[in-house]
């Protein structure tokens, strides 16, 4: 691993945190390019960008300073950044909070949020592909949030003095609005769960600055040494992984407790979850091989001494064996008295007495000496001999925090190697976040019946959104079922609890023709539909016409500009129909523009279908949308269902290409889905 070889098997990738914090000038190639020098680039571009933030020199699009720094993410680019923030904070700023916000819940968005002044907060957005679920959920919706309160300010410069990003995806963070200058990023060979001290650290940076950052990395280098040059007998996460192994596999243990006696480190229990659960609960070999013995614990804990009167009895008394690593620290690091009482000493004398309880235990003898009632001694006896490791440093310092967190990354790594597994790869997540986006498939027994589900549905999306107090953005479509969904919606349009006028309506693509040409599918839904309802006109957006543009590549480039300045930054349901050789809006197969990444909306000449020229919006606007809604029906259609559902290029069925980032459904009747498999 400390040589820069591919020991993450099963993704062909080295694994070089280490490099992370080697100090400037040393010397680490990876794949033959010396890496040292890529970290400390960006490193002190992180620094640069913290300390303009520290001093003021940053401002926000009003021009105050920041005050208030949110960070988006999830996973390693969430649990490690809090964990630090919060562990050295007596380090931090003054003037200057953190925030940190992961998860999809919206009350988590709404929580972070609260109370915080757009004009003084920062945004930094952390995925390394810019295209986790989950932060780029959050990420949207903070940008949302953030132009809505600071209206009347140029949108693109509001974006760009208020979000940064952590990734190297440099396209996709520019087509988020973020300048390309203010995006940090790091390599494949680091792992999320290892990435604190990268530039995912940069909240923290921020937060504690530069020079406590160095301290920090200082601290993980000097581990990394130990653990690099100390003989097995003096190996401290040797030793310690290899008790772990001891207690799991050969003892029998299912879980592991870390109890850190500082209210400081109480995130550390839930950073060293993901750590070793994700690291090291697997059940295959490096060989590919069933592991042959049980293999990861159940990491969990509390700080001391709350932890002494919720769970701490089932270690003292159960019958469970579950080891126990208590972290403590002779210097508070903020010192008070009650009187003549130093209260750190009270807290240290449990944390004492707790291992010395748990290590030699109480005989019935010691407890029938203090008169217990005979009856009552075997439920006051402790067996002991409960193994703990007790780690104690002086104080909690930046570069002690770097060591311990450095310690349990080689325990996590010594144990996966006893264990031969893979403790580097995350099979299981990623199959988890790859059903989540799978494609729904809603069969029906004709139109009529999908017409009814999808109307039904569009008014619960349309209802919720402006409860929430939004405009709902909604592409419609047309065609053959398009039209039932319509007639179907206008019957119930006056019942339906929806204020219709507070709807943006948009189309996927259109035929480029004269306004009052009957191929308009705009012309079509009027007069199925919009005609039937209270619209406001200024909220139905029309593609640009013969009558409007000189040509329809100057339509397109106008329809585009109006979806990006319009669109809410994203639609709810972008309903799609599909032809029969797999083509959604006008984005045919083998055409260029089904791979178009730098517009919303192209024209698209040539067409398979007359008329031959069109306006469609790219897969890319497409897919900024909560929902993708596929009506498809027919038997005609069928063999493109299946393709489509199929894996393969999307150049050659651009169906394939278009999803929603909460739900893809495909609405389908029997005909449609006659292909598929039961």
């Amino acid at each position: 691993m400390l040589a820069g070889e591919h020991v993450n098997v099963t993704e062909d990738r080295a694994v070089l945190h280490t490099a992370l914090r080697q100090p400037r000038g040393a010397s680490l190639e990876v794949d033959r390019q010396d890496v040292v020098g890529d970290v400390h680039e960006v490193l002190d571009r992180v620094y640069a960008f913290a300390d303009k933030v520290r001093s003021g020199e940053w401002t926000g699009v009003t021009g105050r300073r920041v005050e208030t720094v949110v960070n988006i993410g999830i996973g390693g680019s969430d649990l490690g950044p809090v964990m630090a923030y919060e562990a050295l904070s007596p380090y931090r700023q003054d003037g200057l909070e953190c925030r940190f916000l992961s998860n999809i819940d919206p009350t988590d968005a709404a929580q972070k949020l609260a109370g915080l002044d757009p004009e003084t907060t920062l945004f930094v957005v952390c995925s390394k592909t810019f295209g986790t679920l989950e932060t780029l959920t959050n990420a949207r919706l903070c940008r949302s949030w953030l132009l809505e309160h600071l209206d009347g300010q140029d949108e693109e410069e509001a974006v760009r003095r208020h979000f940064v990003a952590v990734s190297t995806a440099l396209d996709k963070v520019a087509d988020f609005g973020i300048d390309p200058e203010n995006a940090f990023g790091f390599w494949d060979w680091v792992g999320g769960r290892y990435s604190v001290d990268s530039a995912i650290g940069t909240s923290l940076v921020i937060a504690i600055g530069p020079d406590r950052f160095a301290e920090l990395l200082a601290g993980f280098h000097a581990m990394d040494e130990h653990f690099r040059t100390a003989p097995p007998e003096r190996n401290v996460p040797m030793l310690m992984g290899l008790l772990n192994v001891w207690y799991s596999t050969l003892l029998g243990a299912q879980s592991h407790a870390v109890l850190p006696y500082s209210q400081l480190l109480h995130r550390f229990p839930a950073y060293l979850q993901q750590l070793t659960m994700e690291s090291n609960g697997k059940g295959v070999r490096w060989d590919g091989s069933p592991a042959t013995t049980d293999t990861g614990e159940v990491f969990w804990g509390e700080p001391g001494t709350n932890g002494q009167h919720a769970f701490y009895q089932l270690i003292h008394q159960g019958t469970r064996l579950i080891p126990a690593d208590f972290l403590a620290f002779a210097e508070p690091s903020y010192p008070l008295r009650d009187g003549e009482q130093d209260v750190h000493e009270l807290f240290l004398a449990n944390f004492f007495a707790q291992t010395r309880a748990l290590a030699f235990g109480k005989t019935a003898d010691e407890v029938r000496a203090e008169g217990t009632d005979e009856a009552v001694v075997p439920a006051r006896v402790f067996t002991g001999n409960r193994p703990t490791t007790s780690i104690m440093a002086r104080a909690l310092t930046p570069s002690v925090l770097g060591q311990l967190v450095a310690l349990y990354e080689h325990i996590t790594f010594v144990q996966g190697a006893v264990w031969g597994i893979d403790s580097f790869d995350q099979w299981g997540v990623e199959l988890g976040k790859k059903l989540a986006l799978e494609a729904e498939i809603r069969r029906h027994a004709g139109p009529d019946a999908l017409a009814a589900e999808v109307a039904e549905r569009l008014l619960v999306v349309l209802r919720d959104a402006q409860a929430d107090g939004r405009v709902p953005q909604v592409v419609l479509t047309g065609g053959t079922i398009a039209a039932t969904i319509h007639a179907t919606l206008a019957r119930v349009a006056g019942r339906a609890g929806v204020d219709w006028r507070s709807v943006d309506f948009w189309w996927g693509d259109e035929r480029f023709v004269a306004a009052d040409s009957e191929d308009r599918n705009a012309l079509a839904v009027r007069r199925e539909l919009l005609d039937h309802l209270d619209v406001d006109p200024a909220r139905v957006h029309e593609a640009p016409s013969t009558d409007d543009a000189a040509d329809v590549h100057a339509a397109a480039a106008a329809y585009g500009e109006e979806v990006r300045a319009s669109a809410a930054h994203e639609f709810d349901v972008v309903m799609l129909g599909m032809g029969p050789d797999g083509h959604v809006a006008s984005l045919f197969p083998g055409f260029a523009e089904v791979e178009d990444h730098d517009h919303v909306a192209v024209g698209v000449t040539g067409s398979p279908k007359p008329p031959p020229e069109r306006i469609s919006l790219t897969l890319d606007a497409l897919n900024r949308t909560r929902a993708t809604w596929f009506l498809v029906s027919g038997e005609g259609k069928a063999d493109a269902v299946a393709r489509a559902l199929a894996e393969g290029p999307v150049v050659d069925v651009p169906a394939r290409g278009a999803g929603g980032r909460e739900e893809t459904i495909w609405f389908l009747d029997e005909a449609a889905a006659s292909a598929l498999e039961r």
